[in-house]
Order: structure tokens, then C-alpha cells, then sequence
């Protein structure tokens, strides 16, 4: 007898799976892939035969049993192993625990090894150290922007889309919860007598096509005032046309109490 899937199973394992795992009614490996030997470290005799649930960590098998049984009495044809995409756990013969997303499908008919379905893997380690990789990377970059009080900032000109880093939104003391940074806004933040000349040498480094570098006043919420020093760029399309701005902010208003002891230092090394 033919089986049958809903969708062509050799497309699938070839583009989107790292192996493939056929199962019989009762829970035992009934034919594999070179690819799942690879990735569990099993030669395919000492696989052939035995529950597919060896291939999970122990913890994990009588649920594994339970959803099975379910899925192969059920009517649904196709099942994701975990829900949404979640990761579930596979353990290598060493013993090594890994991450993996699992799809099963149900065949209409047995093949004739007797195999009713067959479960699909895609392991998730690389991703998933590039995830934690990249998790880390954000947290160190942000502690650094909070120790020296600088946030970086990134202003889509066209689109009128303004991005802050979390150190920004401390240094103006909004909450990012509650607030969609905007160019207006941030406008409004500035003091009356600095306004428009931010608003100037901003528009004259998009004309000349140069950084900048600039100290203005803020006036927060609470009414307290900040010294502010402002950097940034304009980047352009191969058409010259202004694309985005990005820049830094950093708040220097304690630096204010340094100078005279930093002039007094000055004079003192000359």
C-alpha cells in the first residue's frame, strides 16, 4: 500500500528539516535518515527498533507517549511537536541535550515497514547560540550606554520614524512603555533659547553633508534642565537623496561641577 502526506515530503526534508524519523503504531523507530544518525550520533542499527522516545531526555518521555497516542487517534493529519513553533528537547547518545522543533505527519495508509507517520527535526542549536549571543551583546551594549550616560539614536527621515535606545529614554526620563519617541516631541524637549539653532546646524549638516557635534539645554517633564551633547551624521542614498540620521546623546550635566577643579588641574600641568 502507498502512504500518503498532505504535503510532498521529500521537498520538505530537503529545504527546511535536518532529519527524518519514521514511527510505527507502537512508538518504535521503523526507518530514519543518514541525517539523523548525524545529529543524535547513533549508528541506524541501534536505532532501528527502538522507541522513538529514546531520542528525548527521560523526563520528557511519558508526555511524549501521551501526545503521540493522541495525535495517532485523533483525525487531524498533521501535528506540531510542542505548540507555536516552541523549542522541544532531543539528546544525543552522549547524552547531550539540544534544541529542536518537531513536526509529525500521519500517513493515510502504513508503508510497508509499517510505519503510520513521520516526524520531521530541525535542530535549533546554531540558533539558538546566536540568539543567546546576541541577547548578551544588546544587554553589555546597553549597561555601557548606562554607565556613561550615552544613548544612541536613529532618525528615518522620509518615514518620520525616530528610534531610541533604552539609554535615551532614561536620559530624558520618559517610559518607553508609554512613549513613542517622534521628532516633534523631542523638539519640544529643547529649550526655547536653543531650539533653533539645533534646529539649523541639523539642517545645515544635511545640506553640507557633514557631522555634527552640539550642546543644547533640555527641559524635562519634572522641569528639570539637562546639559545635552548631541553627535551625528546624515547617511545618503546613492542619489544623494538624505536617507536617515543616526547619532548619540549623552547627558553631561554633572560634568558642569568638574570644570573648575579640572581648570584649577589644568593649571597646575602647564
Amino acid at each position: 500500500m502507498q502512504s500518503e502526506l498532505s504535503i510532498p515530503l521529500s521537498e520538505v526534508v530537503t529545504k527546511s528539516f535536518d532529519a527524518l524519523v519514521y514511527m510505527d503504531r507502537d512508538f518504535h523507530i521503523a526507518d530514519l535518515d543518514l541525517r539523523t544518525t548525524d545529529i543524535f550520533g547513533y549508528d541506524r542499527v541501534e536505532l532501528l527498533g527502538q522507541p522513538i522516545d529514546m531520542l528525548l531526555p527521560s523526563v520528557y518521555r511519558l508526555n511524549h507517549q501521551m501526545l503521540m497516542q493522541g495525535f495517532l487517534e485523533g483525525q487531524q493529519q498533521e501535528g506540531r511537536v510542542g505548540k507555536s513553533f516552541r523549542m522541544i528537547t532531543g539528546m544525543r547518545k552522549s547524552g547531550e541535550e539540544f534544541p529542536c522543533y518537531g513536526v509529525i505527519f500521519k500517513f493515510t495508509e502504513p508503508r510497508q515497514d509499517e510505519a503510520v507517520a513521520c516526524i520531521l527535526l530541525k535542530e535549533l542549536s546554531g540558533i539558538v547560540r546566536l540568539q543567546r549571543s546576541l541577547e548578551a551583546s544588546e544587554r553589555n551594549f546597553n549597561h555601557g550606554q548606562k554607565l556613561a550616560l550615552i544613548g544612541s539614536w536613529e532618525f528615518f527621515i522620509h518615514q518620520d520614524t525616530l528610534f531610541w535606545s533604552d539609554e535615551v529614554y532614561r536620559v530624558f526620563k520618559v517610559d518607553p512603555a508609554n512613549y513613542e519617541p517622534n521628532n516633534q516631541d523631542f523638539l519640544k524637549l529643547l529649550h526655547p533659547d536653543d531650539l533653533e539653532r539645533v534646529q539649523a546646524l541639523f539642517d545645515n549638516s544635511i545640506h553640507m553633508r557633514t557631522p555634527y557635534n552640539i550642546l543644547y539645554r533640555v527641559i524635562l517633564s519634572d522641569g528639570t534642565t539637562k546639559l545635552i551633547q548631541e553627535r551625528g551624521q546624515t547617511l545618503f542614498s546613492e542619489s544623494g537623496e538624505p536617507q536617515r540620521s543616526i547619532g548619540t546623546v549623552q547627558d553631561i550635566t554633572d560634568m558642569l561641577d568638574l570644570l573648575p577643579q579640572l581648570t584649577e588641574y589644568s593649571r597646575l600641568i602647564k
